[in-house]
């Protein structure tokens, strides 16, 4: 058991005031809500609700309000989520309370980098770091969390590595688990991420992808030790895909069938007609050239311009791929346009979030 829930629940047996119990049973209902026990999280949220669902006490209805949000991104990946902590940050600013404040702006960063609004998550970092005190452990290890994605997913592995090493000490000091566990998880997800990337313009090394792999198997591993169950399946999305990049192209095909029949994904963050597209390349690869032209998700490139900056670019450098194996681009001209959008669409995207990445640099 994490140190942080094991903590909650003997304050929870020894605490007779009823306004410090709700408190405590919120955060318990966050904690829960981050390692994946969603149902526990919404029935002690539903417990609170009832007694201070007047917002009769402030600081029990904030931390209800982001435990609310909690539940809502982890288990739906929601939009409702940036909204139930928006208002209570809200709140926490009006109190004039620090260690709100912080939590809240903390949790606001994440949600506005998830969304790529990389102008919102600069904003909410600096409140957030400005605000929080150096034992709001909570809010502080939450900032840099956000601050080694981001910085991992510009490539500066010290400035990663450092927001790291900050992230585990906080964590470590609250006993929260659950945020060492978020961190080998962004490890793994970032690095795979950024290496997708590198593939579509030719610089991949060996080296980057054998360290890629390890960084997945040792987040696997964590999460299997630790049980937790939050968004698990984008570390088997990254295994996938770290395959494809190896030319292990069955194994590949194998994880990536298992993950489409594991759905339904949150929408945004998981696109059918993508996996489809990597499991035909896949087969391309090893010479199946029917699986394209046979698979109806993939007659028409309109989903393509749904998808993420990142995910966008691969889709369309492994279309342009295709169309170069089967000797003409089945859309047309578009692909070689499109790529050439996508790739420019793509550096102005790390542009923007390492200008705002700069006030958060450790030299």
């Amino acid at each position: 058991m994490s140190q942080l829930l094991h903590h909650l629940d003997e304050r929870l047996c020894v605490e007779s005031d009823a306004n410090m119990r709700a408190e405590l049973l919120a955060q318990k209902a966050g904690y829960l809500a981050r390692v994946g026990r969603f149902e526990e999280a919404k029935s002690i949220i539903s417990e609170v609700r009832k007694t201070f669902g007047d917002i009769r006490d402030g600081r029990v209805t904030v931390q209800v309000m982001v435990a609310e949000g909690l539940a809502l991104h982890f288990e739906l990946l929601s939009a409702a989520a940036s909204d139930r902590v928006a208002r209570a940050h809200v709140l926490a600013v009006a109190m004039r309370d620090r260690e709100l404040i912080g939590l809240t702006s903390a949790w606001r960063a994440h949600m506005a980098f998830e969304k790529s609004d990389w102008p919102l998550t600069g904003k909410f970092l600096s409140q957030a770091m400005e605000t929080a005190d150096d034992d709001h452990h909570a809010a502080l290890a939450r900032c840099a969390v956000v601050l080694f994605n981001a910085f991992a997913l510009c490539g500066d592995r010290r400035e990663s590595q450092y927001w790291f090493l900050k992230g585990r000490d906080h964590a470590l000091k609250q006993g929260d688990q659950a945020t060492i566990d978020a961190l080998l998880h962004s490890r793994a997800t970032f690095g795979a991420a950024r290496l997708r990337a590198q593939r579509c313009r030719g610089i991949v090394r060996q080296e980057e992808i054998a360290l890629a792999k390890r960084e997945v198997a040792s987040a696997r591993n964590l999460q299997n030790l630790t049980r937790i169950d939050a968004h698990s399946t984008y570390i088997d999305l990254c295994d996938a895909r770290l395959r494809t990049i190896d030319g292990d192209y069955q194994g590949a095909i194998e994880l990536f069938v298992a993950l489409r029949d594991q759905g339904p994904y949150p929408e945004g963050h998981f696109s059918q007609p993508l996996v489809d597209l990597e499991i035909a390349y896949c087969h391309t690869k090893l010479g199946n050239n029917d699986v394209l032209s046979s698979t109806p998700s993939l007659q028409s490139l309109a989903w393509v311009d749904d998808l993420d900056v990142d995910d966008r670019l691969s889709a369309v450098w492994m279309l342009a791929e295709l169309a170069k194996s089967r000797g003409g681009d089945t859309f047309g001209d578009t692909v070689g346009v499109r790529l050439n959008v996508a790739t420019i669409d793509y550096e102005a995207w790390l542009l923007t979030l390492r200008a705002n990445m700069i006030p958060f640099t450790s030299h």
